[in-house]
């Protein structure tokens, strides 16, 4: 499984893993 980390604008960090 790997992480992917997506910044979106200012602050808001979304992590998801597959």
């Amino acid at each position: 499984s790997n992480d992917y980390k997506l910044s979106f604008g200012a602050g808001t960090t979304v992590t998801v893993r597959a």
